[in-house]
């Protein structure tokens, strides 16, 4: 080829033919940033400190977060104090309060329950006697006293109640039972007192009503009672100077005898 090489200057084409040859740089200063961040990056990926509970650095923050990883302005969830045992926890000690709690009262009511019962047992034995005479007054054994008669119509509980409180010289309630049939009424000898006497059936079922005075029971003032003795229910209650009994056969249950004497009281 002959004569002078022409000068050739065409700035994009230069370009492309550097880019092609994979010529392109970043500038120094972009360079020196992104090698610095690489290096931190590293230096994070590589720590091994632990922090104040134990648990690793994290890499990535909360947005906020402190350079010690701490949320600024978060809310605190309370936590164990370090290396305090699970039995002084206050949990623990609110779990065992309520535990004792529960423990003293099941004691203060068994204890109840069993003052209870040796209560009745003691009223029993102390009143075998007389309860025994009640029994027998069911089945007709005891007498009418000749001295007492009853005048009144045993139709009418209220005035026959009257009647038998002026000749026994104490309160009696009257008697009137739903259902039940007056078979005979009376005044008798029942152990050491006298009582009033109601004999009654229903169904074919037997039933005795007692009112005898207060001193021959061994019972505080204004107490209720109920027991089964020899098989048969027993029930009753103190009202200011007489002891009123209901005295039932074997076939009449103890919560019968108790609703019967309940009735009995509200007259």
């Amino acid at each position: 080829m002959s004569g002078d090489q022409s000068q050739f200057h065409d700035p994009e084409l230069k370009a492309r033919v550097i880019r092609a040859r994979g010529g392109h740089t970043a500038s120094a200063e972009l360079r020196s940033k992104v090698m610095a961040r690489l290096a931190t990056v590293r230096a994070e990926m590589g720590e091994t400190d632990k922090g104040t509970n134990g648990t690793p650095v994290p890499l990535m923050r909360l947005a906020g977060a402190d350079a010690g990883g701490e949320p600024r302005d978060s809310i605190k969830l309370p936590t164990a104090s370090k290396g305090k045992p699970w039995y002084l926890t206050r949990t623990f000690f609110a779990a065992a309060a309520v535990l004792m709690l529960m423990i003293g009262g099941a004691s203060m009511y068994f204890n109840h329950l069993q003052h209870e019962a040796e209560e009745r047992e003691e009223y029993l034995e102390n009143n075998r006697p007389l309860l025994l005479a009640m029994i027998g007054a069911l089945d007709g054994k005891c007498d009418a006293d000749p001295s007492h008669q009853v005048i009144a119509d045993p139709g009418d509980p209220r005035v026959l109640a009257r009647d038998l409180s002026k000749q026994l010289g104490r309160e009696v309630p009257p008697v009137n039972m739903t259902g039940w049939k007056v078979e005979q009424v009376s005044i008798c000898q029942v152990g050491p007192a006298k009582a009033a006497h109601w004999q009654m059936t229903k169904n074919g079922k037997r039933m005795t009503v007692l009112s005898l005075p207060k001193t021959a029971f061994n019972i505080e003032e204004y107490e209720d009672y109920d027991f089964r003795l020899n098989d048969h229910a027993i029930a009753g209650f103190l009202r200011h100077d007489s002891i009123n009994c209901i005295v039932c056969e074997p076939s009449v249950s103890d919560r019968e005898a108790i609703r019967l004497r309940d009735e009995l009281k509200r007259g």
